[in-house]
């Protein structure tokens, strides 16, 4: 029932998002979001970016869609 729901979802979902960045995602995040990729289409799939700590990674594709100092500083934190 829940999958059904998504999947009617979806398509005003798709219509409406432009990109989703996730940054510096828990561990936790990635096995939900696994739970949900089978709802998602491929165009919407291909809008969602989720990145972990590798600044290598994430930095220069944000910085296609804004400059650098509109960074939160919880980016560039090192704890782990």
């Amino acid at each position: 029932m829940v999958l059904a729901y998504l999947r009617e979802n979806t398509i005003e979902f798709k219509l409406a998002l432009t990109y989703i960045f996730s940054i510096l995602a828990p561990w936790i995040f990635n096995i939900a979001f696994n739970f949900i990729k089978p709802t998602l289409t491929g165009s919407t799939m291909s809008k969602i970016h989720i990145f972990n700590h590798d600044e290598t990674k994430w930095k220069p594709f944000l910085l296609e869609f804004m400059d650098e100092s509109q960074f939160p500083p919880e980016f560039y934190e090192t704890d782990k």
